[in-house]
């Protein structure tokens, strides 16, 4: 069917569902993605995509859905998001995407989401831990009439037991709420696929609203169009260099605009994707699955950075002393890399014993088949991403902001830097604003057009890099009146294994301070070389051996640093940072005013005695 244009949208590849179809004709009966199913991985065929996305949108259309009508998404990563998503857009719906973590947090309201115009009539969810947000007096608020929901059974860390729909005081059981596999496996599913109204020619783009991860403070709504989303897709899948034969992992949320364009990405280049909903899952799927392609969350990479230098040290000085040689060897590898410079003979002899005795068995841990990896959702450390790199396992990091489908910059393949979120996609412009702040837009909208200012302060070299400092709110003006980003010392801190989060406070403050919780399975290792293998991880933290291994950790800094730039102050916190308490966003990353909320009076309690 020829493309055609109606209001400036065209419909063969300005909408999700269009650029879906056009991979279905494409790939059919091959495997289109897979689900996690009871524990297990289940293949889903790209046909079966497409009808069971068809079956969602004609019950939903049987339910009064219209072109234009509003739809409550509310889920964590996983197949069935990007089916509702794809579902919606076959009926030119507008999908409103909300992360459950905003509801737990209280961050937004379902009270007040149902009242957003378009006014949504059906909400489709994960199960009934969210559900239960929608509802007063035993009966679902606002103009909601129907529910879809994915699983029967939900649990959702300190609820205590399993919620199970039928346990839900006051909640009919009727046709008003219905499971998804139900819906999929319905009777009169066929007799829906012949009756699907042919497409009727657009007006104007179909839109999905999207909400920041809200790390400095209330989420923030944005509505993009399927074109914007597809844009941005359509760069990513020219610079990763993807196609049918890769395997894509993704571990982001969807319910954001980079998960999004990720998992369109994949889409546009016929990838299979992998949905992985948990971070923790993911170590675990890359061993099942073997991806070519992993996506995930600066966090994730980290960890496994901790935990295998957790590891290392804890071996005989001998393993560990060519452990070190090895990264060593690793490193240099890696700048030879970057710099496109040839290695000698002797410098290749070198990599392959440490590859053949160190980074071999980490390659294992990734499924031995990863070309590359990609960081996404917050800034990488750049300690993180020289250690994988000297492992051969390079990690391309990437940078955008929600306003602009959630990815402007990320590194290539073939052409990245450490410590650089890259170059711009295609399409799209970048500069350094007022006070150094990062300004991008798209290369549509011409010179003239209004660039959008990011909140982010960075630089970009001659060659187009962009280094990301940190948000222009998180500068700290030191005692001695010098600004500067606390990003740089935070990781030079967090390097070591022990220390899983480490802020540093102290604007405007007479000496700088800092919160620091630790990593609980470092921790217990540590625990178990010092005798203290029988008490409990709360007991650990708080020990006088803990404190004091931390603040070896902060004084051998300091001692690098200038006066108005040496940490005086600091505590060992309990537990860790969570997300049940607003202190990390759905990517994980700390949310700094929240926690600086969160632990007001042990921070300005180490002011107290300041005169």
């Amino acid at each position: 069917m020829a493309a055609w244009l109606v209001g400036g949208v065209n419909v063969e590849t300005d909408t999700i569902h269009s650029a879906f179809d056009a991979q279905v004709r494409e790939l059919g009966d091959k495997t289109g993605c897979w689900k996690r199913e009871r524990n297990a991985w289940a293949d889903i065929s790209w046909k079966r995509w497409q009808r069971e996305s068809r079956v969602l949108a004609g019950t939903l259309r049987s339910y009064g859905v219209r072109a234009g009508d509003g739809v409550l998404l509310v889920s964590g990563t996983r197949y069935e998001w990007m089916l509702a998503q794809i579902a919606l857009s076959r009926l030119g719906a507008f999908t409103l995407s909300i992360s459950p973590g905003h509801l737990d947090r209280g961050d937004l309201v379902g009270a007040e989401l149902v009242a957003l115009k378009p006014k949504p009539k059906v909400l489709i969810a994960d199960g009934p831990g969210v559900l239960r947000h929608f509802l007063a007096d035993g009966k679902l608020v606002g103009d909601l009439r129907h529910v879809v929901y994915f699983d029967t059974r939900t649990t959702t860390e300190g609820e205590g037991p399993d919620w199970v729909l039928d346990d839900l005081v006051g909640w009919p059981i009727d046709n008003a709420y219905e499971a998804l596999d139900m819906v999929l496996e319905r009777p009169d599913a066929d007799e829906l696929l012949k009756s699907e109204p042919k497409p009727k020619k657009l007006t104007k783009p179909l839109r999905t609203r999207v909400y920041s991860a809200g790390s400095r403070g209330v989420p923030r709504a944005v509505t993009l169009t399927h074109s914007t989303l597809l844009t941005t897709a359509k760069g990513l899948k020219e610079v990763l260099v993807a196609g049918p034969r890769d395997l894509q992992l993704l571990g982001l949320p969807l319910c954001h605009a980079v998960g999004q364009v990720y998992a369109l990405a994949g889409i546009l280049s016929g990838m299979v994707t992998a949905f992985v909903g948990e971070p923790g899952q993911l170590i675990d799927s890359m061993a099942e699955l073997h991806p070519t392609i992993v996506v995930t969350v600066p966090r994730v990479y980290e960890r496994i950075y901790t935990h295998v230098l957790s590891f290392a040290e804890a071996t005989n000085p001998l393993k560990r002393a060519f452990f070190s040689w090895a990264v060593d060897v690793g490193k240099e590898a890696s700048r030879s890399r970057q710099e496109k410079a040839e290695l000698g003979g002797f410098d290749r002899l070198k990599g392959a014993v440490a590859d053949r005795f160190v980074f071999r068995r980490l390659k294992a841990i990734f499924g031995r088949r990863p070309r590359y990896f990609v960081s996404a959702g917050g800034p990488l450390s750049a300690h993180v991403a020289s250690f994988f790199d000297a492992a051969g396992a390079p990690i391309l990091e990437s940078y955008g902001t929600t306003a602009l489908a959630g990815v402007s910059h990320i590194g290539r393949p073939d052409d990245y830097r450490i410590g650089t979120a890259g170059r711009a996609l295609p399409g799209v412009l970048c500069r350094i604003g007022d006070n150094g702040e990062i300004w991008v837009k798209h290369s549509d909208e011409g010179l003239d057009g209004e660039w959008f200012k990011t909140g982010d302060s960075g630089s970009i070299d001659h060659q187009g890099y962009l280094t990301v400092d940190l948000r222009m709110a998180d500068r700290i003006t030191t005692s001695d009146g010098e600004t500067f980003v606390p990003r740089s010392l935070e990781e030079e801190l967090r390097a070591h294994p022990a220390i899983d989060h480490l802020l540093i406070f102290g604007d405007q403050r007479p000496f700088l301070t800092a919160l620091v919780t630790l990593d609980a399975e470092t921790l217990r290792r540590w625990g178990q070389i010092h005798q203290m293998a029988e008490k409990e991880l709360s007991e650990l933290t708080q020990s006088s051996q803990a404190y004091l291994l931390v603040k070896g950790i902060i004084d051998r800094n300091n001692r690098e640093q200038r006066a108005a730039m040496v940490i005086k102050k600091f505590v060992v916190l309990e537990t860790n940072f969570s997300i049940a308490k607003g202190e990390l966003n759905d990517f994980r990353e700390p949310r700094t005013k929240q926690i600086a909320a969160n632990y007001r009076t042990v921070l300005d309690s180490f002011y107290d005695e300041v005169f």
